[in-house]
């Protein structure tokens, strides 16, 4: 479920308790809590779980908070230091402003960085029990320190986008920000999870009875940006013109509906860095399989 544009939430209900994974933005909140509450019926909402640090997964919790005092959000230490950081609270503000003005028409926002807080820290296979039904959290580092995906019983994986993010027009986009080493070996951890369903970050469901491949997908779209960026670099390309081209080619119509240019170009830039700090002086590969 989602309140707005560019964010996305997961609602799940168990016999003792309810959560959601991830937060969303601030300026769509209060539709999210009005969603949820339709949801639940009555029921409280007791847990957050946060994927990541992002404005765009954990801007919504101080208004949850508001409405539900008890709530619980649970999340990785490194969520919780990038909380403490007055210079983190600015950009995540930030960049709820430029979410704001791009689907509301106006920048003013009522969001208190400074709400933002971890109650619990989840770390390698601790478990959230809602009752009959429980997660399973996974870190899953590189897109940043802090992604973690979290298992549910059943065989639902909610991924985080160190592994993949695909638009809704199914445009691949990359996302290891902080390490791409880092993502490969995040990927292959959920390769081998009992998972049959993968709910992929801004984007799809998928099935993997019915796209057995998606992991190797996921690895070898990570491969061919990869080496995009040491070919370019290898030509003496500057890491802007990198970025433009990643514009061009991982943007489509439907990821700038979504994201703000601002937020694309913090992260590509990122990514682009990584890349060139990891393997500036390696000879690019080709794709490598997953399985």
């Amino acid at each position: 479920m989602s309140g707005g544009k560019g964010s996305q939430t997961y609602l799940v209900t168990g016999t003792e308790k309810t959560a959601i994974v991830d937060a969303g933005m601030a300026y769509s909140a209060k539709s999210l809590i009005q969603n949820i509450e339709r949801r639940l019926g009555g029921r409280p909402l007791d847990y957050v779980l946060l994927s990541h640090s992002h404005y765009d997964h954990v801007s919504g919790i101080p208004a949850l908070l508001e409405r539900w005092p008890e709530l619980k959000i649970y999340g990785g230490a490194y969520t919780k230091h990038v909380f403490g950081s007055q210079k983190a609270k600015k950009l995540i503000r930030e960049l709820n402003e430029d979410a704001a003005q791009m689907y509301t028409g106006s920048r003013s926002l009522a969001f208190d960085a400074d709400a933002l807080r971890i109650d619990e820290i989840l770390a390698e296979n601790d478990r959230v029990s809602l009752g009959e039904r429980s997660f399973t959290a996974y870190e899953t580092p590189g897109h940043t320190r802090c992604s973690m995906a979290f298992l549910l019983d059943g065989g639902y994986l909610f991924a985080s986008e160190t592994t993949c993010v695909i638009s809704h027009k199914g445009t691949y986009v990359p996302n290891y920000l902080v390490s791409y080493r880092d993502s490969e070996e995040s990927i292959r951890k959920c390769a081998k999870l009992p998972v049959r369903y993968v709910l992929v970050p801004h984007g799809y469901i998928y099935d993997l009875a019915l796209q057995p491949d998606f992991w190797n997908y996921c690895m070898q779209e990570m491969a061919k940006s990869k080496e995009i960026i040491l070919a370019m670099h290898a030509r003496g390309a500057s890491v802007e013109e990198t970025v433009q081209e990643f514009d061009r080619r991982y943007r489509d119509e439907d990821t700038r509906r979504e994201q703000p240019l601002e937020a694309f170009m913090i992260n590509q830039t990122s990514l682009i860095k990584a890349v060139l700090r990891e393997f500036a002086q390696e000879e690019p590969h080709g794709s490598e399989k997953v399985l």
